[in-house]
């Protein structure tokens, strides 16, 4: 096995006692690069961008965003966007001091923010499928995905079923392959997940939006925006209005591919980011 498809599991330090889980691929004198994934999502969905990145010549950090996977849970529940690019600013300096981040959905507006909060320490960013602002319609769809989340499950079928709702006719991964990505308890399966993180007023909260789109013309870092071909959360829209906030973003489309969720993986991202790593991060 190549240094570039084996990981070092690692814990790296986060804001206010949180530590943050991570798989690292790649030479570690390599650029590095973070990789933050969606909500509900784990560091599982970047492993494969996170080797071909390491086979591009970088050190790849795939992460589990706090409240998720086998990061701690905030012990005072703060999932707000500023808590989790606190969590950046602490960690990068653990891993050189400056990094290019890369993010999918949630991960993409903490890296938004962590590179208009801390331009110290980022060199570039990538945005997968994200945009400072949600349709309400959007909203409503991912507060009742949670809810329905919230009792747990009875069985791996009944999860992949919830999901296979929200893919729209996508095909997902087998009920058994969703197992790592689920914590039993009692009897019942829960997604590996702190619920606090997907409270209501984390969803389309408007001072989070307005916190975001300031964010967005503020960033100077080289940035690009890579919308799924299929998204059903970020449109054709979005992309222009960010293009007007932020107009030295590049802006790319990921084909034959649609937002992510529970389970996905993010490799379809990995040329496009590449090779924007490439050209503006060495």
């Amino acid at each position: 096995m190549s240094l570039s498809d084996s990981n070092t599991a690692m814990r790296l330090p986060g804001a206010d006692g949180v530590t943050i889980a991570s798989d690292a691929f790649g030479d570690d004198s390599a650029p590095p690069v973070v990789l933050m994934h969606g909500g509900g999502q784990s560091r599982s969905a970047w492993r494969g961008g996170a080797q071909a990145l390491a086979k591009a010549g970088y050190r790849a950090y795939s992460i589990d965003l706090r409240g998720h996977g086998h990061s701690d849970w905030a012990r005072d529940g703060d999932y707000r966007f500023l808590s989790y690019a606190h969590d950046l600013a602490a960690l990068i300096p653990a891993i050189g001091g400056r990094a290019a981040l890369v993010g999918a959905s949630l991960g993409g507006r903490v890296a938004l923010l962590a590179a208009a909060r801390f331009p110290q320490h980022v060199a570039a960013i990538a945005l997968c499928d994200v945009a400072a602002e949600v349709d309400e319609g959007a909203t409503q769809e991912m507060r009742a995905f949670f809810r329905s989340t919230k009792n747990g499950f009875g069985s791996l079928e009944e999860a992949a079923a919830i999901l296979s709702a929200l893919r729209e006719g996508r095909q997902g991964e087998p009920a058994e392959k969703l197992r790592p990505h689920l914590r039993e308890e009692g009897g019942r399966f829960y997604w590996r997940w702190d619920p606090r993180f997907a409270d209501e007023r984390y969803i389309g909260d408007p001072e989070e939006i307005a916190l975001l789109q300031r964010s967005t013309a503020e960033v100077r870092a080289p940035m690009i925006m890579i919308r799924a071909e299929h998204s059903t959360v970020v449109s054709p829209e979005h992309l222009q209005r960010f293009h007007v906030h932020a107009p030295h973003a590049e802006l790319a489309i990921a084909p034959g591919i649609g937002h992510m969720l529970t389970g996905d993986a993010n490799d379809a991202y990995a040329p496009i980011i590449i090779d924007f790593l490439n050209r503006t991060y060495r």
